[in-house]
């Protein structure tokens, strides 16, 4: 199909899959936090950064169509008959759309679709970066929670990609009893079906993280044993290393930082050499985290209702700030410092200097044992 073809057809879907909005809502979650950040770190570049910000709109969108769809399973794009639908996942402005072997699935539903698998209903989890554990925490389990709104049974298939179903965190959160029940479908070919749910969820929602707490940790997990040892984690703040791969601004003098925080009591935390268990128990042990952004900020979801000391490391790149961990702690209430680098170089690494990491952590600890100086006791965060 020639891409003079594809232009006016996806509009046309497009336009007609308005008709099946069900829900829908606009907000700016930055409003304020370059005013709450002033006093949490020395870099005015910093703030003017999150002040430009503090206007963008973010959307939380549901659509129920409920007429026949297409969905192929390679980037996970939705067609109904008259073409493509746009907003077939979070982050769909960022595509590019489906590859050619998609426009061709669909071709093929159009002229012969006794050959496509059908189900009378299904729910798509498809999203870019699908297999990052961090936007499964933050967007596919919000997902569940506007389906359940829908009053969807809890057998309705969810297409799962295969990056996301064969990772290990995926396979373990399947365990959990609060998604043992669900119909984990892998979406590893083309389906069709007569009523397709598509949520379009928003980061920066309080309800995101809320849910993922409760959700991730199972009700007896204190009380378990971790892989390892009989015994439960000793209580530990830690530096939460950073995957160096997947890290756009690696943090070149890591290993020093490190090791002048293991002095003070710290220990460096690899998150993905552990099982989900263990993560979780381990970062419930800890009251202060040290972090380079990237993935590392998904591990304070685990923190909510506890007091918590947070210092985040970032480079002085404008085009690199994510204000997730600084609006994370803003919402949920924990002792938060931003310490800024020096700029990634041409080779994808900065560095920051010790003494200000070290200030920061001796504020954070300050702060946090100020609001409760009993170790570990829980606090339930306000509504």
């Amino acid at each position: 199909m020639s891409r003079v073809g594809r232009g006016p057809l996806s509009r046309i879907s497009s336009a007609r899959a308005q008709r099946y909005v069900v829900a829908q809502e606009q907000y700016r979650p930055f409003e304020g936090l370059a005013a709450w950040l002033a006093p949490r770190t020395d870099d005015d570049a910093l703030i003017a950064t999150i002040q430009g910000l503090e206007h963008q709109v973010w959307k939380h969108k549901v659509f129920d169509i409920r007429e026949p769809a297409l969905l192929e399973h390679r980037g996970g794009y939705a067609f109904l008959r008259s073409g493509l639908v746009r907003e077939s996942m979070t982050y769909w402005e960022t595509g590019t759309g489906p590859m050619s072997k998609g426009y061709g699935d669909y071709l093929r539903w159009l002229l012969h679709r006794d050959a496509i698998n059908f189900f009378p209903e299904v729910v798509s989890l498809r999203a870019p970066w699908e297999d990052n554990f961090w936007h499964f925490q933050n967007h596919a389990l919000r997902k569940l929670l506007a389906l359940d709104q829908l009053g969807l049974a809890d057998d309705v298939p969810l297409l799962v990609g295969t990056a996301l179903w064969e990772s290990r965190p995926f396979a373990e959160v399947r365990t959990l009893p609060a998604f043992r029940t669900r119909n984990w479908i892998l979406h590893d070919r083309p389906i069709w079906t007569e009523r397709l749910i598509i949520v379009l969820e928003g980061s920066y929602r309080r309800s995101n993280m809320v849910v993922a707490h409760e959700s991730l940790e199972r009700p007896s997990l204190s009380a378990l044993p971790t892989s390892s040892s009989s015994q439960p984690p000793v209580a530990r703040d830690l530096f939460v290393a950073a995957d160096q791969a997947a890290n756009e601004g690696h943090l070149e003098n890591e290993r020093d930082v490190v090791r002048e925080l293991s002095s003070r009591g710290f220990a460096a935390f690899h998150a993905e050499a552990l099982s989900l268990d263990d993560r979780i128990r381990t970062i419930r042990a800890a009251r202060c985290l040290v972090f380079n952004g990237g993935a590392a900020v998904a591990n304070l979801v685990h923190r909510i209702g506890m007091p918590t000391g947070v210092v985040e490391i970032l480079p002085s790149n404008k085009e690199l700030v994510d204000p997730y961990a600084a609006w994370f702690c803003r919402e949920f209430d924990l002792s938060y410092r931003a310490v800024v680098g020096g700029a990634v170089s041409s080779s994808g690494n900065f560095t920051v200097d010790i003494a200000a990491v070290v200030r920061a952590v001796d504020e954070v600890r300050r702060l946090t044992d100020c609001r409760d100086p009993v170790a570990g006791r829980s606090r339930r965060p306000s509504p």
